[in-house]
């Protein structure tokens, strides 16, 4: 057993169906992992999940693969056309596009999702930012806008059903955008 599955399994929710998946995941897939060292501690603020997102966002585009040269369409209705899979009831997990851009990827929410939109804009050097909102008063919410023709976009792939380029899924009562420069410097 690798140290994330081992990590995962000593979780309080270890026996959550959706770390069930992950945990059998990982197990189909031991080569992807072998080099992650992971650690779990407890999120002190959304803002470390942003972090997150920006620096595998900045670090890997690589993991766009065939669609680092193609269009945001293109990538954007690949994105939303992924089944979204919420994490974990009290874990937060964000992952890189080269897993979660594969169809059994057991987990694959809003971060997730946010993610490869971000690494096409920075690869193709395209203003980018990743919007966090709720409907009320607090943050449930992450996705990307880019700047098209100096005109900021929603990019939110997170619904295959509901969410489509340049509209937002709701209002927005809370609201903080993020940009790379905010993070760039921690990478």
């Amino acid at each position: 057993m690798n140290s994330l599955s081992e990590l995962l399994s000593k979780t309080p929710q270890a026996n959550h169906a959706s770390v069930k998946n992950l945990l059998r995941y990982i197990e189909k897939n031991p080569n992807q992992f072998q080099n992650l060292k992971p650690a779990l501690s407890s999120l002190e603020s959304f803002v470390d999940t942003v972090s997150d997102i920006f620096r595998l966002a900045y670090l890997y585009p690589n993991d766009l693969g065939e669609f680092k040269n193609k269009s945001i369409f293109e990538l954007y209705n690949f994105v939303r056309s992924l089944p979204y899979i919420a994490d974990p009831v009290g874990l937060e997990t964000v992952s890189r596009f080269l897993y979660t851009r594969e169809n059994d990827f057991p987990i694959r929410d809003c971060d997730d999702k946010t993610i490869p939109i971000l690494a096409w804009a920075i690869y193709n050097r395209t203003p980018c930012r990743a919007v966090v909102c709720g409907k009320g008063e607090k943050p449930h919410h992450i996705y990307p806008e880019i700047q098209i023709s100096g005109r900021w976009s929603s990019a939110d792939a997170t619904y295959s059903d509901r969410c489509s380029f340049g509209k937002k899924l709701y209002g927005e009562n809370y609201r903080k955008e993020f940009y790379l420069s905010d993070f760039i410097k921690k990478f």
